[in-house]
C-alpha cells in the first residue's frame, strides 16, 4: 500500500492538487450526497466504502481511487465493521 500512497501523492502534485490529507469515516457512517466546490481525488487505504452518484453506486476497496470534478454530486456510506481511512486532495481552478 505504501507504493500506492506514494503514487497518489505524486499524481496529486503533478496534477496541480493542493496538499494531500488523510480522511476518516466511522463504522456505519453515511455522508449525505453533496457537490464540492473544487475537484476532488482520493485513494482508499482501509475499509469498504460505497460511493453513490447520479449514475449509480459502486463499492470501493483498499487501493481503489475515485475522482470528481467540481459540482458533481456524490455521497458515501461506510460498509462492513471497520472504519474507513483514505488520502484525498482538492484542486480549485480560477475563473
Amino acid at each position: 500500500m505504501l507504493d500506492q500512497e506514494s503514487n497518489f501523492r505524486k499524481f496529486a502534485a503533478e496534477a496541480g492538487y493542493g496538499r494531500v490529507d488523510v480522511g476518516r469515516f466511522d463504522r456505519g457512517q453515511t455522508i449525505t450526497a453533496r457537490a464540492r466546490e473544487e475537484d476532488f481525488s482520493a485513494l482508499l487505504l482501509e475499509g469498504e466504502l460505497e460511493l453513490t452518484t447520479p449514475n449509480g453506486a459502486v463499492v470501493l476497496h483498499p487501493g481503489d481511487t475515485w475522482s470528481f470534478a467540481a459540482g458533481v454530486v456524490f455521497g458515501e456510506r461506510v460498509l462492513g465493521a471497520d472504519p474507513v481511512r483514505f488520502l484525498f486532495a482538492t484542486r480549485r481552478f480560477s475563473d
